[in-house]
């Protein structure tokens, strides 16, 4: 499995606190266990004297409408094996500070914002790996803006919402509720898991077609059926891929779990399991002895 992490800082590299004390160690615990793991992180000022290679193609997009490019280059984790990409751009990240200096967070947090999460969803074409899970962490790697303005740049048709609410005086940062059109099936907010307030709506004519979409992506964590037909609503239901699926008629019910029914995620969204037995299997250790070369009775007797 092969996991990016996109994050804003990363121990010892650069950071200002837990986060980048967990984006530093964690990795490692789970490149240990055979996964895939590498890191994105943009170049602050104080990583310019850091030893990196850099890699011959940039990447640039369009935010807004201004386009931005970036040069990519690498290093590893300290005393590991674990690569660390750095995307290069002096006007965002070369300051003295992460988020703020002694004035205040920077005016321009979002923009960057963006651009690392769109830099992450762009980075194969610089190093020619490809993440099968992005995880993304704190609110300046969050990808939703990044996956709304990739769709807009496709012509995908945004039939409400699709940009960041005028809010004054808010703590947080918030976006609005989207509804994307006819998406294409091989877009990104189509395959990949936004986790954020983003429906992207494709069509169909029949049954057979609906389920083809439902199972089209490498994902399948939850999914719902709605239909007026409880034999149709139970035929979908079983022959849809995803580690819980809520059947309704009318929309109630929607999310409601029983505590004895287990559930998890098919594919690319996760192995484990929750609730129920499956769920207590989680917390236990499976042990095999094998016996060979004399008869298991007698060993049963010397017990």
């Amino acid at each position: 499995m092969k996991i990016l992490f996109v994050s804003p800082e990363v121990s010892p590299l650069v950071r200002t606190g837990g986060l980048g004390d967990v984006v530093g160690s964690l990795p490692l615990a789970l490149r240990g266990i055979g996964l895939d793991i590498r890191i994105l992180c943009p170049l602050h000022k104080e990583c310019m004297d850091i030893p990196r290679t850099l890699f011959p193609k940039p990447i640039s997009f369009r935010l807004g409408k201004k386009t931005y490019s970036f040069s990519v280059s690498s290093t590893k984790l300290e005393k590991s094996e674990v690569p660390v990409y750095f995307i290069v751009n002096d006007a965002l990240f070369n300051r003295s500070g992460i988020y703020s200096d002694e004035k205040g967070d920077f005016p321009d947090n979002a923009l960057r914002a963006f651009a690392l999460s769109k830099a992450a969803v762009e980075l194969e074409k610089s190093i020619e790996w490809e993440a099968e899970i992005f995880h993304a962490h704190d609110w300046m790697a969050a990808s939703t803006c990044a996956f709304i303005n990739a769709a807009k740049e496709l012509g995908i048709e945004v039939l409400t919402g699709g940009g960041v609410p005028d809010i004054t005086n808010h703590r947080g940062y918030y976006v609005e509720p989207t509804v994307l059109n006819n998406v294409p099936r091989d877009s990104d907010v189509w395959q990949k898991e936004v986790f954020g307030p983003v429906l992207s709506v494709r069509k169909f004519s029949t049954e057979t077609e609906a389920i083809i979409e439902a199972n089209s992506t490498a994902f399948g964590l939850a999914s719902t059926v709605m239909s007026s037909d409880a034999k149709k609503a139970m035929r979908v239901a079983n022959r849809i891929r995803a580690g819980a699926v809520y059947a309704t008629s009318n929309g109630e019910g929607l999310l409601a779990e029983h505590p004895a029914v287990s559930r998890g995620g098919f594919g690319c969204s996760g192995v484990g399991r929750e609730l129920g037995i499956g769920g207590l299997h989680e917390y236990t250790e499976l042990k095999s002895v094998n016996y060979t070369g004399f008869r298991l009775a007698d060993a049963k007797n010397s017990v």
